[in-house]
């Protein structure tokens, strides 16, 4: 309760190939007592999921592609 992830996206140019910088912030209360101690593991948790979803996006963009949108034109023939 009282947590929030921000996702902040930038234009990237490195070797000479564009992309996207997506930087993930994480921000989650933990309890003063326990914090200290499962704070790591919610840390490597979080960016194992996070590589992972990057992973599964990189591929659908790389390889299987997206479907291709409906345009209104498109929507109003159907």
């Amino acid at each position: 309760r009282g947590g929030e992830i921000l996702f902040a996206f930038q234009p990237e140019h490195q070797g000479g190939r564009t992309g996207t910088r997506v930087q993930i912030t994480v921000r989650l209360p933990l309890p003063p007592l326990v914090g200290p101690l499962v704070r790591p593991l919610l840390e490597r948790q979080i960016r194992k999921e996070v590589a992972a979803a990057a992973l599964e996006d990189r591929a659908d963009i790389e390889h299987r592609g997206y479907p291709r949108a409906l345009s209104s034109l498109d929507a109003a023939a159907a």
